[in-house]
């Protein structure tokens, strides 16, 4: 299970994996909040990650441990 960091960028929101040296856009989140944030993460070159959803949206910058689906 590696960890990720999510950030928020100008153009939107970006996933990086330290080990595979992936960083890419952040398509769609399951739960985007409010009330919950989490659950699969939709990348634009069609990866998905999925990570623990949280009550509430986080501040980011956050590392965060995650699953490739």
């Amino acid at each position: 299970m590696p960890k990720v960091m999510i950030r928020r960028t100008d153009d939107g929101m970006t996933l990086y994996v330290a080990k595979q040296d992936l960083e890419e856009k952040i398509e769609s989140i399951e739960h985007p909040g409010p009330g919950q944030w989490g659950g699969d993460i939709k990348l634009v070159d069609g990866s998905i990650f999925t990570v623990d959803v949280l009550p509430e949206e986080p501040s980011l910058p956050i590392t965060i441990r995650a699953i490739r689906a």
